[in-house]
């Protein structure tokens, strides 16, 4: 596992194991059935015209102990760290102070995620976007720790 802000480089896939220290409520964008691209007035970049699908977007920070990073999923990602379905999840587009029942079990947890980083030109800083989420598994990692400092 790699150490936040230690040999991390753009564009190249990575994990990281940190604790959820920050959430911000879901958001969700228009995007394309097929490829899950933003979707413009109704219209695809590859596609064309669709019927757009709401898409949602999670945005977190991650602490791995040295530093922490901006954190963001999409689609099966959210679902799968907030432990909801689609349909549970749709609800809080509408009313995002729905929202606050789920931080709680949110905040705090220890995740181990795959994704690569990237730079965010419009607000300077490094972000991760998440492909994969896992839970970690105590014995890899306490086996993990063993091997780096042998």
């Amino acid at each position: 596992y790699i150490n936040i802000f230690v040999n991390l480089t753009t564009d190249t896939f990575i994990q990281l194991f940190g604790t959820v220290v920050q959430v911000f409520e879901p958001r969700f964008y228009e995007g394309c059935p097929t490829c899950n691209k933003k979707v413009l007035q109704g219209q695809c970049v590859e596609h064309g015209a669709v019927l757009p699908k709401f898409i949602p977007l999670l945005s977190f920070y991650l602490d791995d102990g040295t530093s922490n990073i901006r954190a963001v999923a999409f689609r099966d990602a959210v679902l799968k760290l907030l432990s909801l379905s689609e349909d549970a999840l749709l609800p809080l587009r509408e009313n995002p102070l729905l929202f606050e029942q789920y931080k709680p079990q949110f905040l705090g947890k220890q995740l181990l995620l795959t994704g690569k980083v990237t730079s965010n030109e419009q607000f300077q800083r490094m972000e991760f976007l998440v492909q994969q989420v896992d839970e970690p598994d105590p014995e890899q990692l306490a086996q993990a720790l063993v091997k780096e400092i042998s």
